[in-house]
């Protein structure tokens, strides 16, 4: 039976002795059976929920920092599972308590065994937003979801209003009810917000480029040299790196978003893999010139042998750059890649003189 009929069929919420759960971070309160075992470690939280056949499902809860548009969110849902080779089923949007749940579905095999993922977003205006991670052998899953529906019924705001959606346009005013101005975690931010403030390093080599309607300078550090492919594009070199490093300067006036730039270029990256053996990526943080910037790293092989690739991005409040590097044929030394580190962590785009 599926789980909105079994719903239907149970008007108790939830039957038997509960526990309640508190996550101050997203201001939010639900209930959970006593059978369930909870590990909370400070504004996340562990669950283990018993089912039939002595399987056992896994809930995780976590405060999340995301303002972005809801696209934003299931388009690097679908990116960050199609990256771990693992089937998106289905995306949707659900609503609770007047806000969109924002909803992704994965199967993935687990050590050989099925499994079903079912992942949310509580797309509410404030500064970290209520996620959960429901994980269950596919036989099971079912179940699981059922128990886990019942008891999201529970949900209220701590402060007992209603929560509101983001605006994506405005996010600085999404803050709970009856709270200060928080400062958003330093150790989250999102791709395309405005640099954070402090002392800015700008590298010294400069090369002219247009984006927008406007002039601007590709910043790089000493010993690279930039061939022109376009006005907003060409081919990074140095001798330090063999071939060359691909990159584009864009604006979200006429371009698409740098998060969703990156995640497609990065898509495209993985589909040239017969195998991935390695993968590195950072959290979006600023580099030294002050833009956000977020990478990835793939090692593994295609059909020639040896491969690895970089996708990185980095965002400025009115422009941002992306670049690719790829490497076939041969193996990545440790040199290579620290050049094209010291690239990434340095680059920028400034307006022209």
């Amino acid at each position: 039976m599926h789980w909105l009929a079994l719903l239907v069929a149970a008007p108790v919420l939830l039957q038997g002795e509960v526990k309640p759960y508190v996550n101050g971070a997203v201001g939010m309160t639900l209930e959970f059976p006593a059978a369930w075992q909870i590990k909370a470690v400070k504004d996340d939280a562990a669950i283990e929920i018993p089912l039939n056949a002595g399987m056992q499902a896994k809930l995780e809860i976590l405060a999340v920092a995301f303002s972005s548009e809801p696209d934003i969110w299931q388009i690097s849902q679908k990116h960050v599972n199609e990256q771990m080779k693992r089937e998106v089923e289905r995306q949707w949007t659900e609503e609770v308590l007047g806000v969109p749940l924002l909803m992704t579905k994965v199967n993935v095999l687990t050590d050989g065994a099925p499994e079903v993922i079912l992942v949310a977003l509580m797309y509410s205006a404030t500064p970290k937003k209520f996620l959960f991670r429901l994980s269950s052998p596919a036989a099971g899953f079912e179940e699981a979801e059922f128990a886990w529906r019942r008891s999201l019924q529970s949900l209220r705001t701590v402060s007992g209003d209603l929560p509101k959606p983001e605006d994506p346009e405005n996010p600085a005013a999404s803050l709970p009810t009856g709270t200060s101005s928080p400062s958003r975690p330093s150790s989250v931010i999102v791709l395309g917000s405005k640099p954070s403030g402090g002392s800015r390093e700008v590298a010294p080599m400069g090369f002219p480029v247009e984006t927008a309607g406007r002039k601007y300078e590709i910043r790089v550090p000493d010993g690279w040299r930039f061939e022109p492919k376009s006005a907003s594009e060409g081919l990074l070199k140095s001798d330090a790196v063999p071939g060359g490093v691909e990159v584009r300067v864009a604006s979200p006036r006429d371009s698409e978003p740098p998060a969703r730039a990156f995640q497609s270029r990065s898509a495209e990256s993985l589909n040239l893999f017969e195998s991935v053996q390695k993968r590195e990526e950072n959290r979006p943080s600023p580099n030294s010139a002050g833009f956000v910037m977020g990478r990835v790293w793939r090692m593994g092989r295609d059909a020639s042998g040896p491969l690895a690739t970089l996708d990185a991005v980095g965002a400025g409040e009115e422009v941002y750059w992306v670049v690719r590097f790829r490497l076939s044929g041969q193996a990545l030394t440790s040199a290579v890649q620290a050049s094209l580190e010291a690239l990434v962590k340095a680059m920028s785009v400034e307006p022209a003189p």
